[in-house]
C-alpha cells in the first residue's frame, strides 16, 4: 500500500470525522433551549412510528393537521387551539418526520400519510371528525376523506397545496436529490447547512407572516429546534419531499369531494391562481379570503382565522 493511499485514507477520515463533529455541534446548539420537551400530550404508536399530539377540550371532535415542512409542528396550531377547545374536542398531531413524532430513516410517501390520518382518528378519536389542514397536508386529508367518507366531515384548508408542484412525480433528478440527503454523514451535513437560523428567518419574514411585528423570537426558535429535533431526523421528510414521493395528484378527487372549504390569504405568493385551480375543478368549494396574512394565518392573526373557522364547524 503507497504511502499516497494511505495519507488519501486519513485526510478523507479525518475530513469524515471533523464533517460529523460538526453535525453534532450543530443539533446540539439547536436543541439547546429544549422547547419541545415544554409541550405536553401522548403518543399514538403508528405501524410507522410514534406520532406526538395533544387534545383539549369537550364536544364534537375536529383534528388540526399542520403543513408537511420538516419545521413545523402542531406548534403551528397553538395560538387557536385555546379558542377552539372552548367549544370542540380539540386533537392536533406531528406528522411522522416533524416535532416531536418519530422520524425514521425511510421513504415518506403520500398514502402513508393518509393512512397515519386514517388510523389515527379510528383508534384514538374514534369518532366522525372534521378536519383543519394547512398547506402541503392538504392532499392526504382529502384522499382520507374519500377512502373513509363515514370517518371524516368537513375539511377545511388553509392555504391549500400548489397543485402544480403536486401532480410532479418522481424522476431522475429528484431520486438523485433525495439519495444524496439520505447519505450517512454528507446528508445531515447538507441538511444542517440549508436549516441554519437564517433560513427559519427568511422563511418566516418572506413566506409564513405579512405583519413582521407578529413574528415572535421565541416562536423562530421552535421552528428551528423542530427542524433539528431527534439528530435532524427531518432530513428523511425533506429528502422524501425532494424526491417526489410526499406528492399526490388529487384533481379527480377535488371534482367529486363535497364539504369543502378554503382559507385563503390573498397576500399568500399566487394565492388567486393557486385557489382559482380548486374553483374550476370544483366550483362548490366555498372560499373565504383573509387579508395582511400569509401562510400562517391561524399564528399571525389567530382571533380572526378562529373566527371564520367557526362559521362551518
Amino acid at each position: 500500500m503507497s504511502k499516497s493511499f494511505i495519507k488519501a485514507i486519513i485526510g478523507f477520515s479525518v475530513a469524515t470525522a471533523s464533517v460529523y463533529g460538526i453535525n453534532e455541534v450543530i443539533n446540539t446548539l439547536a436543541t439547546s433551549k429544549k422547547l419541545n420537551e415544554q409541550r405536553v400530550g401522548a403518543y399514538y404508536p403508528s405501524k410507522f412510528g410514534d406520532i406526538f399530539y395533544s387534545e383539549a377540550g369537550q364536544g364534537k371532535p375536529v383534528l388540526l393537521i399542520h403543513d408537511l415542512h420538516h419545521d413545523n409542528s402542531s406548534m403551528e396550531w397553538s395560538k387557536i387551539i385555546p379558542m377552539m377547545s372552548d367549544n370542540l374536542k380539540v386533537y392536533a398531531l406531528d406528522l411522522l418526520g416533524c416535532g416531536k413524532s418519530d422520524k425514521p430513516d425511510m421513504t415518506y410517501t403520500n398514502f402513508m400519510y393518509v393512512q397515519l390520518i386514517e388510523g389515527f382518528i379510528k383508534k384514538i378519536i374514534k369518532e366522525k371528525t372534521d378536519i383543519i389542514v394547512t398547506g402541503d397536508s392538504f392532499p392526504f386529508a382529502l384522499m382520507a376523506k374519500k377512502t373513509n367518507p363515514d370517518l371524516i366531515g368537513k375539511i377545511i384548508a388553509i392555504n391549500p397545496a400548489d397543485l402544480r408542484k403536486q401532480v410532479k412525480i418522481p424522476n431522475k433528478t429528484s431520486k438523485l436529490a433525495a439519495d444524496i440527503l439520505g447519505l450517512p454523514i454528507a446528508g445531515p451535513f447538507i441538511y444542517n447547512m440549508m436549516n441554519k437560523q437564517e433560513e427559519t428567518d427568511f422563511l418566516f419574514n418572506q413566506k409564513y407572516f405579512y405583519d413582521k411585528s407578529q413574528i415572535t423570537q421565541d416562536l423562530k426558535d421552535y421552528y428551528y429546534e423542530s427542524a433539528h429535533y431527534k439528530n435532524s431526523g427531518g432530513r428523511f421528510l425533506l429528502a422524501s419531499q425532494a424526491g417526489r414521493y410526499t406528492n399526490l395528484d388529487v384533481r379527480k378527487t377535488i371534482k367529486e369531494t363535497k364539504d369543502i372549504i378554503i382559507l385563503a390569504s390573498r397576500n399568500r405568493a399566487q394565492s388567486t391562481f393557486i385557489i382559482n385551480e380548486y374553483i374550476n375543478l370544483n366550483p362548490q368549494i366555498e372560499v373565504n379570503y383573509l387579508s395582511s396574512v400569509k401562510m400562517l394565518p391561524q399564528l399571525e392573526c389567530p382571533e380572526k382565522t378562529y373566527n371564520r373557522i367557526m362559521r362551518y364547524l
